[in-house]
């Protein structure tokens, strides 16, 4: 079979896939505007913006997972987020996309994290980020993969996607990996950092 002839098979069988995503959740929120000026306090442009000139999107594992909802399939996104209007919006984002199941996991020792982007035109001028980087603990291991536990049996692959926000630990990223392996479910990764052992055991191919 031609390359060509089987992605176009693959693609025929997207709405028959359904994928868990398991990772870090952010919300990329960008600030528009136009810059006219620049500051008389210091030599940086002043960005003018109207509230209609803000939006927000799922970002980390969440794009991940609404990325792959886009192409016709299922997504299942797992992930943690802080007690804060952050998060609630994330959750609301996310049960808002068709194809899209999400389970949230409330820390209430933790931020929800945002990057926040101030644009004029196309041109990024600064970017904010507000973040923990805390690592999950025991109590929100165990959650975690009991959620996995939940949906691996009617998911085909495994994607981690890990910023290092702390939701992929040692524990957890060892729990997905081998619960995949029984499954015979593939594990695909979206690294961080330098050290790959920390994925060992995924999918190679």
């Amino acid at each position: 079979m031609s390359d060509a002839r089987a992605l176009t098979k693959l693609v025929d069988h997207l709405s028959e896939a359904r994928v868990l995503c398991l990772g870090d959740v952010m919300l990329d929120r960008f600030v528009r505007g136009t810059v006219e000026r620049v500051s008389p306090e210091a030599p940086i442009p002043v960005l003018r913006v109207d509230q209609a000139q803000s939006d927000s999107m799922l970002g980390g594992a969440g794009n991940v997972a609404a990325n792959v909802a886009s192409l016709g399939s299922r997504a299942v996104l797992l992930s943690v987020v802080g007690a804060d209007p952050a998060g609630n919006e994330l959750a609301a984002m996310a049960k808002s996309v068709s194809g899209l199941t999400a389970e949230l996991v409330v820390d209430g020792e933790r931020r929800t994290t945002i990057k926040e982007r101030f644009v004029a035109r196309s041109q990024q001028l600064l970017r904010v980020d507000r973040e923990s980087e805390k690592p999950v603990g025991e109590a929100l291991t165990a959650q975690l993969l009991a959620a996995v536990d939940r949906h691996l049996i009617d998911c085909a692959v495994v994607v981690l996607s890990d910023y290092g926000k702390g939701a992929l630990t040692d524990a957890v990223i060892r729990g997905v990996v081998d619960r995949a392996q029984a499954a015979n479910r593939p594990v695909i990764v979206d690294p961080y950092g330098p050290d790959y052992r920390r994925y060992r055991g995924a999918t190679n191919r």
